[in-house]
C-alpha cells in the first residue's frame, strides 16, 4: 500500500508539527478515510521514536557522514566516517546496504541485498 503521493509532505510537517490548524484538520480528516496515509504517518512516527530513543541513550545521528572503517579496539570501536574519527563502547550496524561494506570489517557477515521498492527515508 502506497500513501498519496500528494500528501506525503504533509504527512512529513504532520508528524514534524509544522501544520497549521487548517491543513492539520484537512490531513486528519484524509487520515481517517486513507489506510495508506494513515499506515504511512505510523511509519514516521515509529521512525523519530526509534531515533529519540537512540538519543535519549546516548546514541548520535550523524546523517551525510559516511562511515568508511570500523575497527574493532579494547573497550569498543574506533569509527572513520566523513564527520572524522570517533569512539564508540557499542555499535549498531543499520547502514541499509552499506552493512555488507561494513560488516567484513568486524569479521561479520551480512548478506544484505537491494529489494526493488524496499527504501527508507529518513530526512
Amino acid at each position: 500500500m502506497t500513501a498519496c503521493p500528494d500528501k506525503s509532505l504533509l504527512l512529513q510537517a504532520h508528524a514534524d508539527g509544522e501544520l497549521d490548524a487548517a491543513n492539520a484538520l484537512a490531513l486528519e480528516a484524509h487520515l481517517r478515510s486513507c489506510a495508506a496515509c494513515a499506515e504511512e504517518l505510523a511509519r514516521i512516527d515509529a521512525l523519530r521514536a526509534l531515533l529519540a530513543a537512540f538519543q535519549r541513550r546516548g546514541g548520535r545521528y550523524l546523517p551525510h557522514a559516511r562511515v568508511e572503517t570500523i575497527t574493532a579496539e579494547t573497550g569498543g570501536f574506533r569509527i572513520a566516517s566523513a564527520a572524522g574519527e570517533g569512539h564508540a563502547d557499542r555499535l549498531v550496524l543499520a547502514a541499509g546496504l552499506g552493512n555488507a561494506r561494513l560488516a567484513p570489517q568486524l569479521g561479520l557477515e551480512a548478506p544484505v541485498r537491494p529489494v526493488r521498492g524496499q527504501i527508507l527515508i529518513t530526512e
